[in-house]
């Protein structure tokens, strides 16, 4: 890892409250020289940056680059990014308890590696540990470097269903270095499944494609598959066809068993679409059964519930719903449990389901830049709005969203009471 050396020591400067000219005096250099290390302009001889790092207790910028630690951690970071989970299995566990004092300056490539690692697997409380130190060393390297920084932090915020943050992280990666941007897979699919979580399939459709012909290039055949999941996303959010349902069960026939659960899950959500429930039971009930990953089964417990909740089986779609709040994943997923409770049970026409919905609810959504999932709770008071004869509130709502097929069929068949 190449760290900009004059980036890192402003950071330490000013962390010490030391004027350029505090630190010259300090490390036997004249302001100039400071000003010009610091801008990237020169760097001082080798004596002087020594006292600077003394001096500053800078633990950066002198690790050699063939060091052993540093290629097994590049070696990490490609095992990750190929998607192969043996290979990033076992880097894991040889560095989950190495001393950080053996680190030196690689503490940054460390814990990027970590926070990926646990992407890799949907851990997101174990990458949360390491989100400040991969923030924080985003800042001071160069920008071909912190280009994989930037584009693992919008990851992360993807994952959590904070649009905003992945948004930004996302598109400062991509202004960082346009040429990793457009040869590199990963951030394409990410982009993909920002666009998804937006409902601007065609983007998202445009983006996976993309990186499906990129992963293709590298034989990386996990990735391909994820995007070829995403591909297929978007297609069964426009129509869910016979066609696409037999590309899923093709797939599910042909690859191995790590990503089985989520095929079921596509398919179910497929025969969803359809409106054939009792095949769309048939499948999320085999993705539910076998899957142990929290990150996954909370959004498998919600589509378990949906069905049932579709299908006017009140007593289960609880049932579900109930599993799903016990778990407490993620916030985003607890507001849509009780949203769908409420639907169910009758009462989402009291006002404290609608006080909830428009002062919490709703500026949750907004202010982690879901704007999906805010239209939704704008079309469901809209109706209520609609069915309480306060029109002009209706009106303000459904300005926002008028709704879909699957709200309607819901209100439609839990009137309020």
């Amino acid at each position: 890892m190449k760290y900009d050396r004059g980036k890192i020591v402003k950071k330490y400067r000013k962390l010490r409250g030391w004027s350029q000219t505090q630190l010259g005096n300090e490390v036997g250099a004249s302001t100039s020289a400071i000003s010009k290390l610091e801008s990237g302009k020169s760097t001082p001889s080798e004596e002087i940056m020594n006292n600077i790092q003394q001096v500053l207790n800078i633990r950066e910028i002198t690790y050699a680059e063939y060091h052993p630690l540093l290629q097994k951690l590049n070696a990490w970071q490609k095992s990750i990014s190929m998607g192969n989970h043996k290979i990033a299995d076992s880097y894991h566990h040889e560095f989950k308890d190495l001393s950080i004092r053996s680190l030196h300056d690689q503490t940054g490539l460390y814990s990027l590696c970590h926070f990926r690692y646990a992407l890799m697997k949907f851990n997101l409380d174990y990458a949360g540990a390491f989100l400040e130190d991969v923030k924080k060393h985003a800042d001071v390297i160069p920008a071909s470097y912190s280009y994989h920084y930037y584009k693992s932090l919008g990851c992360y915020y993807l994952l959590r269903s904070q649009m905003a943050d992945a948004w930004t992280y996302l598109k400062v990666a991509a202004k960082l270095d346009k040429e990793q941007f457009n040869h590199d897979g990963e951030i394409h699919l990410y982009y993909a499944l920002a666009y998804y979580f937006r409902e601007n399939f065609a983007d998202s459709h445009q983006h996976a494609i993309k990186a499906l012909i990129l992963f293709q290039d590298k034989m990386n055949q996990p990735n391909i598959l994820y995007s070829r999941f995403l591909v297929i996303k978007n297609q069964i959010r426009k129509e869910a066809t016979t066609t696409i349902i037999e590309q899923l069960h093709t797939i599910l026939d042909n690859y191995p068993s790590t990503h089985k659960y989520y095929i079921y899950y596509l398919i179910s959500s497929a025969y969803m679409q359809q409106d054939d429930y009792e095949q769309a039971l048939k499948y999320i009930r085999k993705a539910l059964h076998h899957e142990t990953n929290p990150f996954f089964r909370e959004r498998y417990l919600y589509l378990y519930a949906y069905i049932y909740a579709l299908m006017g089986d009140v007593e289960m779609t609880i049932t579900m719903i109930n599993g799903g709040l016990k778990m407490a994943i993620s916030e985003k997923y607890q507001y849509r449990f009780y949203i769908l409770k409420e639907i169910v049970q009758r009462t989402y026409g009291s006002e404290s389901f609608r006080k909830r919905v428009s002062e919490e609810i709703i500026p949750f959504y907004q202010s982690n830049g879901d704007v999906v999932e805010a239209k939704y709770c704008h079309a469901i008071l809209g109706d209520v709005y609609y069915r309480l004869r306060s029109y002009k509130q209706a009106c303000k709502h459904y300005y926002v969203f008028p709704g879909n097929r699957f709200i309607s069929h819901l209100l439609q068949k839990y009137p309020v009471k």
